[in-house]
């Protein structure tokens, strides 16, 4: 998980940081209404993206 967590945060951050000029804030509260997307998005796909990942192993190793 933390690995998945490195890279979507790495995805986020480039174009985060080209917009806002400024790294996003990833936490429980964030201080600006802004950094909640970021922050949703790495939480969840750190979330699901591995239960993803597994899934799409298990059908392939079962065709």
């Amino acid at each position: 998980m933390t690995l998945i967590f490195l890279i979507l945060f790495k995805i986020i951050r480039i174009p985060y940081y080209l917009i806002f000029k400024r790294e996003p804030e990833i936490n429980q509260y964030p201080e600006k209404l802004i950094d909640i997307i970021p922050t949703l998005i790495v939480v969840m796909g750190t979330l699901i993206l591995p239960f993803l990942i597994d899934s799409i192993i298990i059908q392939k190793i079962m065709e």
